[in-house]
């Protein structure tokens, strides 16, 4: 594994070299020999405190927090997710009307900020479910 970083000249190379010891961190959860990966909650995990709460400092928490716990929501997330984040495999799933599945993905999306129908903001969801859950 390697890291790279965005920069655009000197002035973020100390940014950068600051980062450093955790990218060794999460570097040691990947073993580029055999090619093993680890769950991305053991690496999460295994952050130190200060980088979860950097991941999780762009983002109202409280917001997320009613979502999170609210087991019918997760439930709907859950499901989603399984099916590939297809609506009509979901809705299925949870013996829901099509229309109910979509207005609860729309409140997550109103409330949070991330649209769940996108791969990238759903990976974000669940990252930061899991750092709260560890918090």
């Amino acid at each position: 594994m390697s890291v790279n970083f965005d920069g655009d000249g000197v002035e973020n190379e100390a940014v950068n070299f600051k980062r450093v010891p955790d990218m060794l961190e999460i570097n040691r959860f990947f073993d580029g020999e055999t090619g093993k990966n680890v769950n991305y909650r053991e690496v999460v995990a295994a952050l130190p405190k200060s980088v979860r709460e950097m991941l999780t400092s762009g983002f109202e928490m409280k917001n997320f927090a009613k979502i999170f716990e609210d087991q019918s929501m997760m439930q709907t997330v859950e499901a989603y997710l399984a099916s590939g984040m297809n609506i009509s495999e979901t809705a299925r799933r949870l013996y829901m009307h099509r229309n109910t599945l979509m207005y609860r993905l729309n409140s997550i999306r109103k409330n949070t900020g991330l649209d769940l129908s996108k791969f990238a903001d759903a990976v974000t969801f669940e990252l930061l479910r899991y750092l709260y859950i560890i918090k």
